[in-house]
């Protein structure tokens, strides 16, 4: 007999969310049933594209539906917030783009509706899944130093229009796209954040106060240190969009071409450790821990990490004092 297939509504149809329509039609354990947006034809799109039962403009029919397992939330960013406890109220599981809030409060609610409700809840932090990444964390289990940098050009054709960069439906550049790395210095150092300090500016001919270059320093628990740059001023030719540098006192990992290509000063990598397969999405991991326990890639704990740290760097970048975690 064949195990029923968890069932998922999507809530928001764009970009992200073809990204996640994409990975529940390659995992045969997931059947995405419904689609939500706020533009119904976006909705009615996906509905014919990928198949299910229905498309609406309401997304409370949505996570109020019975039929539905795990409500994907992929929307923008100050949306998070409300649908997300919606959907643990509902007692629905949840995938749930990054950042997890804009806000730490925001953050903080959702994490504490998550563990009320018993279900599982997975933030959208991919690199985690990538095996390049994976491999070059488990060659450093006692990291001393981490540099992280997003070095991007800006998001879509006029920047100053562009969701992300309005501070109330995006958060900005930090907020928005850097946590992916905030997120990530913080698993490969694989301690908390105990103090961060930097400086950011704002380009010339974009929205004033929403910082487009950061360079900050994060210290951690456990003595290790940290460096990220993050930045919307071009993409670095060399590095790629994403690198990542791993120290451990005698060694080092660079992660260059969008995180997928590990050179390693001490010869050829490790072996993998750990299982051999991995889930190819944060979706998938999500579907492992709702049918089988185990913990997802990603968690509400990690999401209110990244969340207050980008929070705290703006902080520090804005007041130029240390600020404590």
């Amino acid at each position: 007999m064949t195990a029923r297939r968890l069932r998922a509504g999507l809530i928001g149809c764009g970009n992200i969310g073809l990204y996640h329509a994409r990975a529940a039609a390659a995992d045969p354990r997931l059947e995405l049933v419904a689609y939500a947006d706020a533009r119904p034809e976006a909705a009615r799109t996906f509905l014919a594209e990928h198949g299910g039962r229905y498309a609406t403009a309401d997304t409370g029919e949505l996570i109020g539906d019975d039929g539905i397992d795990i409500v994907i939330i992929a929307t923008h960013h100050d949306s998070h917030a409300a649908l997300a406890l919606a959907a643990a109220g509902a007692g629905r599981h949840i995938l749930l783009e990054k950042p997890m809030a804009t806000s730490v409060a925001d953050a903080l609610a959702i994490r504490d509706a998550v563990l009320s409700a018993g279900v599982s809840c997975a933030i959208n932090y991919k690199f985690r899944l990538d095996q390049p990444v994976r491999q070059a964390r488990d060659s450093m289990p006692a990291p001393c130093l981490a540099v992280v940098q997003l070095a991007m050009g800006p998001i879509g054709p006029a920047s100053d229009d562009h969701w992300v960069y309005d501070p109330v439906r995006g958060g900005g550049l930090v907020m928005s796209t850097g946590t992916h790395l905030l997120d990530l210095l913080c698993w490969v150092c694989r301690s908390e954040p105990a103090a961060c300090s930097g400086s950011s500016s704002v380009v010339a001919d974009r929205p004033a106060g929403l910082a487009d270059i950061t360079v900050s320093s994060v210290e951690f628990e456990s003595g290790a240190l940290g460096s990220v740059v993050l930045a919307d001023v071009g993409e670095n030719a060399a590095l790629s969009k994403w690198s990542c540098q791993i120290y451990d006192g005698t060694s080092s990992v660079v992660l260059t071409g969008r995180l997928q290509v590990a050179t390693y000063s001490a010869g050829p990598p490790p072996a993998p450790r750990g299982p051999a397969g991995l889930p190819g999405s944060m979706l998938g991991s999500l579907a492992d821990a709702v049918l089988t326990g185990s913990p997802v890639a990603a968690d509400v704990h990690d999401g209110v990490r990244a969340v207050k740290l980008a929070a705290a760097l703006a902080d520090a970048a804005a007041s130029g004092q240390r600020v404590l975690l």
